[in-house]
C-alpha cells in the first residue's frame, strides 16, 4: 500500500512525528500513547490516530498504544528517511555557504554533493566543491540528480530554475523571493524567512 501525501502540511506533521519518536527511542522508551504522543507532537489526538491510520505497520493496541520502534520504521519508510537522495545548490553566497555546512541534510537522507555559483570559492571544512555556473550542464549530464537548492538573487532565480529543469531538476527549493512557474511535473517548494517572520508578527 502506498501512502501519498496530500499536503505540505500533512508532511511536516509526519516529519514531527519522526523527530519525536527518534528521541523516545533514544531514550529508551519502547511505547507510547496517541494521546502523550499527541500531546509532545503538539497536535490532536484524533488528528495524530487521523494521520497514522493508513500507515502500514502504524496500528496501535487499545490500553496499550503505539510500538515507538515500528512506528518509526514504518513513518521513516513512508518519507523516504531510509534512502539517500543526492543534492546541488545553485547560489554560494553567505547563505549558500552556511547551508553546505549545516549537516542536518545528511543526517535526513539528503547531501549536497556539489554548488554552483559564478563566482566559484573554496568553502572552508567543506568536502563540498563549489563549480562555476558553466560547469552545471556537464555535472548534470553526469549525474542522476534531481534535487536542487537554488539560493541566487531573485533577478536571476527564474533564468537558473529554468536551466536546473532543462537539466532534469524536478525538486526545486527556492530559497529566493521570486515566484516561480515550472512545468508538471516538477514540483517546488518556496521558503521565504520574510515572509515566515512577517507572519509570526501578526500572531497575536
Amino acid at each position: 500500500m502506498v501512502v501519498v501525501v496530500e499536503s505540505k502540511q500533512l508532511a511536516f506533521r509526519y516529519l514531527t512525528y519522526i523527530n519525536m519518536l527518534s528521541r523516545l527511542d533514544r531514550q529508551g522508551v519502547s511505547v507510547i500513547s496517541s494521546h502523550n504522543l499527541s500531546a509532545i507532537c503538539k497536535v490532536g489526538a484524533s488528528q495524530l490516530r487521523k494521520d497514522l491510520m493508513p500507515i502500514p505497520g502504524a496500528s496501535g493496541k487499545q490500553s496499550v498504544g503505539y510500538s515507538v520502534k515500528s512506528l518509526l520504521v514504518s513513518l521513516q519508510h513512508m518519507m523516504h528517511r531510509d534512502q539517500n537522495d543526492e543534492v546541488i545548490l545553485v547560489g554560494v553566497g553567505s547563505f549558500g555557504a552556511a547551508l553546505i555546512k549545516y549537516r542536518g541534510f545528511e543526517a535526513n537522507g539528503f547531501k549536497i554533493i556539489a554548488a554552483f555559483d559564478l563566482h566559484p570559492t573554496i568553502i572552508e571544512n567543506s568536502e563540498v566543491t563549489v563549480y562555476g555556473m558553466d560547469a552545471l550542464e556537464s555535472f548534470l549530464c553526469g549525474h542522476e540528480v534531481k534535487f536542487a537548492i537554488l539560493a541566487v538573487p531573485e533577478s536571476a532565480a527564474k533564468n537558473v530554475a529554468d536551466q536546473l529543469v532543462r537539466l532534469g531538476i524536478n525538486r526545486l527549493l527556492n530559497l529566493t523571493p521570486a515566484l516561480l512557474n515550472v512545468p508538471d511535473p516538477v514540483k517546488v517548494s518556496n521558503v521565504n524567512l520574510v515572509y515566515e517572520m512577517e507572519y509570526l508578527r501578526r500572531q497575536s
